[in-house]
């Protein structure tokens, strides 16, 4: 999983920390093709994501 140029790493993961906003999450599936996730952080809160493996499979 990316965000931007920045690899977050191998899912699954968890408490990665990333900046207020809305930021584009890069997901790959194990051939290369990208699935995007559009995701609000806010502050002081805790945002959980999760996608079915159907969606990379099925883009």
């Amino acid at each position: 999983m990316s965000l931007g140029n920045r690899s977050l790493g191998e899912t699954p993961l968890t408490k990665v920390a990333l900046p207020v906003g809305r930021h584009t999450l890069k997901l790959m599936d194990g051939t290369g093709r990208p699935l995007k996730l559009l995701v609000e952080i806010k502050p002081d809160d805790t945002t959980s994501v999760r996608v079915p493996l159907e969606l990379l499979a099925n883009p």
